[in-house]
Parts: C-alpha cells; sequence; structure tokens
C-alpha cells in the first residue's frame, strides 16, 4: 500500500509541476484570430504607410497601450518622412507627390512576428503577444531580431508630455523608445512658433537624462517649417540613457533660424516629462 500510494504521489507531483509550464506554453501560442490581428499589424508595419498603420491601429490595437505607444511611435515616423519628402529645402511644398519609404519585410508564426523595417531602429523578434478583452493587441516582448535581449514593450516605450514653449518652437508630446539593440529613439511633437522659418539639422544634438548624462544624438530627417507648422523631430540616441518615469529629460537640438542656404544656427533645449 505505501508503495503504491507514493507511486500516485509521485505521479501527482510532476503534473503538478508540469502544468504551469503547459499552462505557459499554451498562452504564448496565438489563436486564429490573435494571429490574423497580429498579422495585419505588423503588415501595416512593413508597408511603411502611416495610412494603412493608422487603419490597422484602429482595427487590431488596444486604445492606450503599450501597442498603441509603438503604433503611434511607427506611425508617426512614415507621415513625417512622407511630409518632408513634400517641401523642398525653404519649406515649400514641391508639388509632386513624395516617393513611398521602401517597404520592409515581415513574418509571423503561431507565436512570433519577425519584423524586418526599413528603419532600423524598429528591427525586431516579437514574442509572447498579448490581448484585451476584446482581442485587440495590447502588448508582446521585444527582442533584437537574433532573439537576444528580449524585454517586454511595456518597458521599451514611454510617452512624453511637455509644456515647453519658447519665442520660436514649442513642445506638445512625444515618445521615447528603448531599441533592442541599445539606443534609444527620440520623438517630439514641435511646432514652430516664431514668425519666420525654422529648421533643424541631421548632427550636434545631445540628450540629456535625469541623472544629467548626456549622450550624441543625430536628428533624422532634417525638417523646415513655416510659422505655425507642426511636425515629429526625432533623433536616434547613441547609446540608453536613464528613463524614469515622472522625471524631466531634454534635448539639445541642432536648431537654425531660417532654412536651406543662409540659415544660421540657434540651438535649442527641448524640455519634456517621461510618463
Amino acid at each position: 500500500m505505501n508503495k503504491k500510494f507514493s507511486v500516485i504521489s509521485l505521479i501527482t507531483l510532476f503534473a503538478l509541476v508540469l502544468s504551469p509550464i503547459s499552462a505557459t506554453a499554451a498562452s504564448s501560442s496565438m489563436n486564429t484570430n490573435q494571429k490574423k490581428y497580429v498579422t495585419e499589424l505588423f503588415k501595416a508595419f512593413a508597408s511603411s504607410d502611416a495610412d494603412k498603420i493608422a487603419i490597422a491601429q484602429r482595427k487590431y490595437v488596444s486604445s492606450g497601450s503599450a501597442a498603441d505607444k509603438f503604433t503611434n511611435l511607427v506611425k508617426n515616423h512614415h507621415s513625417t518622412t512622407k511630409y518632408f519628402k513634400s517641401i523642398n529645402a525653404y519649406g515649400i511644398s514641391t508639388g509632386v507627390a513624395p516617393t513611398p519609404d521602401a517597404k520592409g519585410t515581415y513574418k509571423v508564426g503561431t507565436t512570433y512576428a519577425d519584423f524586418n523595417s526599413v528603419v532600423n531602429e524598429f528591427d525586431s523578434y516579437n514574442t509572447k503577444f498579448t490581448f484585451d478583452k476584446k482581442g485587440k493587441i495590447k502588448s508582446w516582448t521585444m527582442a533584437k531580431r537574433d532573439k537576444k535581449s528580449a524585454s517586454k514593450l511595456d518597458n521599451r516605450i514611454n510617452a512624453l508630455t511637455s509644456t515647453f514653449n519658447n519665442a520660436n518652437f514649442s513642445v506638445s508630446s512625444g515618445y521615447i523608445f528603448k531599441q533592442p539593440d541599445g539606443d534609444a529613439f527620440l520623438q517630439l511633437l514641435v511646432k514652430n512658433v516664431s514668425g519666420n522659418l525654422k529648421s533643424w539639422s541631421y548632427t550636434g544634438g545631445q540628450f540629456g537624462d535625469p541623472s544629467a548624462s548626456y549622450f550624441d544624438a543625430d536628428s533624422s530627417p532634417a525638417g523646415c517649417l513655416y510659422p505655425g507648422q507642426e511636425a515629429f523631430l526625432e533623433a536616434q540616441i547613441n547609446g540608453l540613457p536613464q528613463i524614469v518615469k515622472n522625471t524631466e529629460s531634454v534635448f539639445d537640438a541642432p536648431t537654425f533660424n531660417g532654412c536651406g542656404d543662409g540659415s544660421t544656427r540657434q540651438s535649442t533645449t527641448f524640455r519634456f516629462l517621461t510618463k
């Protein structure tokens, strides 16, 4: 009797130990509808088309989630490049439809989405998707395409708010994104509040984090704004700054008074709060 009881106990113990593992494995595998939503979202990402990304966002992404923030980041980037391609060096519309951004590639399986973006900062291998009660995508785990350096999307993307306003620019919102490769990507919605043209160049920026450490940052694409116009200023931060909620950071931007030849350097220190 004792031997029989021991065997039964061992079997029960193994079942209890293995059951959470089985449940975890099952939860990381998407059902047909979930895979469809993920496929449609990454298809839109790979299109490099802001309008298509916006449509997929409305249909398949949970509002206010980490997935929503990242989708905004990607959408904003492609809308910005489209806008700056439509104007010349002096901010005047060319009257010619801009050349679309090159397309990326994607592959979706039952447990993953592999994304090779035209924007290197967004290259990623994505797993462990989560969904809200309506079935829309809330978040996932993002890694480099070699599957290393995995971290939840919630820990990679933060919204930014700002009341910055000087005689030249204002800043209202933005995002900062911890890239899988160890660098960071900054996106700020800036507006020209002056009475003349304003612009920024590719190089010469610096990002200052809450610990007062500074990192070189390159702005791309360069931009030119008429008075009253707004667009996203983006910067590739070389290295990973400290990113802490409810703390202030700064970006010393390589801004100019005027656009094109004849413009003069007039650097601006944008201030914003991490949410």
